[in-house]
């Protein structure tokens, strides 16, 4: 998965999001999956986040709920710290 092009966070461009699914699983129309996004400045400095996400479809297979769960001392730690670094703002 990439971004539409340049999105912002902030006050800082970044030039690249990705995601790395790892597991994935479903019971009905619900989705759970463990995965790490990654996020690269345009100076290629990268944040690496591990995530867990949790899905409901609806009838037509679209998400219609969407959770995600993560370990907030590390994303403090690597998303934030890199935007930080990179002269953004929060």
């Amino acid at each position: 998965m990439r971004s539409r092009g340049n999105d912002t966070v902030g006050d800082c461009d970044f030039c690249a999001f990705s995601v790395k699914i790892l597991n994935g699983l479903n019971e009905g129309d619900v989705v759970f999956d463990s995965r790490v996004d990654t996020i690269t400045m345009k100076s290629g400095k990268k944040a690496e986040v591990s995530m867990s996400g949790m899905f409901e479809l609806d009838e037509a297979g679209k998400i219609k709920v969407w959770h995600d769960y993560f370990n907030l001392a590390t994303f403090t730690r690597d998303f934030l710290g890199l935007l930080l670094t990179e002269g953004g703002e929060l």
